[in-house]
């Protein structure tokens, strides 16, 4: 069943901020009027933070911050469609990328996150994002390329975390 906070493309306008070069809007300018508006705006605020926090670990390339973003049960679709089963897991893949072709890389939010509230502890969250300095299998710098990621969180007692993940890179047609 669906709730008050069943709201589709909720959208942040008011207030940014800027972290790795992306920017990542914090307040809502969409929500509904009445006593579900506190609630709602918290729980942008709180995934809106999540989506930093991915883009802030990822730029130090610190692998274990990004896997604690994850539930226990969490699971992560890489960009080629591989799929990681655990946070364990998704530490030990990105400690690799972080020490192979993505060292140096530098990723970036592109545009505003849609945050779907399915209820007060679920949400699907679709953002874009954009990469640079990623090296190709000879070592030599790729030019920068972009994707999307879907997220189904879950909230749970220590707050937001992300139960799946799945990455995919936009192609030009």
């Amino acid at each position: 069943m669906l709730n008050v906070l069943a709201f589709k493309n909720i959208r942040f306008w008011v207030l940014v901020i800027g972290l790795g070069g992306g920017l990542v809007p914090l307040a809502n300018a969409d929500s509904p009027s009445g006593d579900g508006r506190a609630e709602i705006n918290g729980a942008q605020h709180s995934i809106t933070l999540l989506i930093n926090q991915f883009v802030d670990g990822w730029n130090r390339h610190d692998a274990k911050k990004l896997s604690e973003l994850f539930a226990e049960d969490g699971d992560f679709i890489g960009i080629t469609g591989s799929k990681w089963d655990n946070p364990q897991k998704i530490y030990q893949v990105h400690s690799e990328l972080f020490k192979g072709r993505y060292d140096k890389s530098v990723y970036a939010v592109s545009g505003v996150p849609e945050i779907n509230l399915v209820s007060t502890n679920v949400a699907i969250v679709h953002w874009r994002w954009s990469i640079k300095d990623v090296r190709d299998t000879k070592g030599q710098v790729m030019p920068p390329y972009e994707g999307i990621f879907t997220w189904v969180l879950v909230k749970n007692n220590s707050g937001w975390k992300v139960r799946s993940a799945q990455n995919n890179t936009i192609t030009q047609s």
